[in-house]
């Protein structure tokens, strides 16, 4: 089983396949660690950050909360 499994989010486990911290992410999304930790646990609408986020973690903008990450 791999360590990924671990993470409940698909965006939480493309951030730490990508080797991010909640706060790097936090400062490339130009919001506070908070904000990011609230979209990340689904408790926020991210829908102003789906751009940025699809550049960040290497995805499509539809991919970012689907549960498969893209292989390299």
């Amino acid at each position: 089983m791999s360590n990924l499994n671990k993470y409940f989010s698909p965006l939480q486990k493309r951030r730490v396949k990508k080797g991010y911290s909640q706060q790097e992410m936090s400062k490339h999304l130009g919001i506070t660690q908070s904000q990011y930790s609230r979209i990340e646990k689904g408790q926020t609408n991210p829908a102003k950050h789906i751009k940025k986020l699809s550049e960040i973690l290497d995805c499509h903008p539809s991919e970012v909360f689907q549960g498969e990450t893209k292989k390299k």
